[in-house]
């Protein structure tokens, strides 16, 4: 089997997993820091570091997701 064949069926094959629960083996802290320091040093188009992030923890994260799962 060429090495297409294997890619393919490894992308046949993906699946994503959404069952995450919302206790964190890390502090709130240590989670900003880390995506703030991803997105300091993710390279940009043309260096225009145009990303933008926002963190939510707690009732804020719940308020997000029960307005998105609304119609």
């Amino acid at each position: 089997m060429s090495n297409l064949q294997d890619l393919q069926q490894l992308a046949e094959k993906r699946r994503s997993i959404y069952a995450l629960g919302d206790q964190l083996p890390v502090s709130n802290e240590e989670v900003v820091k880390l995506v703030e320091h991803a997105l300091l040093h993710t390279p940009s188009s043309f260096n225009s570091q145009s990303a933008r992030l926002v963190v939510l923890f707690g009732e804020d994260h719940n308020k997000l997701w029960i307005s998105q799962k609304r119609p």
